[in-house]
């Protein structure tokens, strides 16, 4: 078993180091970019660069790769967080599925007439008569 936890420690370092040397702080990147980036704006505003007009080029990309990967880093976050939390009868887990259920409640649609309806009753006929007509068969087709 100690020879297990000294794998795993040891593990441990590498990825530190890793994360550290080769993938680096997404965010400190990140702000380093985009403080590099709103410099040569501003520069090619006053006048155009062939030079500095590549070099945005190459920092718009490296920005974007740098976005997607600080999207994945919160995705794999939220990922862990419901791993551990979410299948436990905890108050994180209830206040997860509360959330969801208002940001899924469609509280307001616009009728016909452009004009938005929040009453429910109306709703609800709104959704049932527009199924009804997505639906319902032509006689033309027939």
């Amino acid at each position: 078993m100690r020879y297990l936890t000294d794998n795993l420690d040891s593990l441990a370092l590498q990825l530190k180091d890793w994360n550290r040397f080769v993938f680096g702080n997404i965010f400190q990147r990140k702000r380093r970019v985009l403080t590099r980036l709103n410099g040569i704006q501003k520069s090619l505003r006053k006048s155009r660069n062939r030079f500095l007009g590549r070099l945005e080029n190459k920092l718009l990309a490296e920005y974007y790769q740098i976005t997607r990967k600080e999207e994945i880093h919160w995705f794999q976050k939220s990922r862990c967080k419901w791993i551990i939390y979410g299948d436990k009868n905890s108050s994180y887990f209830h206040t997860k599925t509360v959330i969801r259920r208002q940001r899924n409640k469609i509280r307001m649609l616009k009728n016909d007439s452009n004009v938005w309806v929040e009453d429910e009753d109306f709703l609800r006929d709104m959704a049932r008569l527009f199924y009804q007509n997505l639906f319902k068969r032509e006689d033309s087709l027939v």
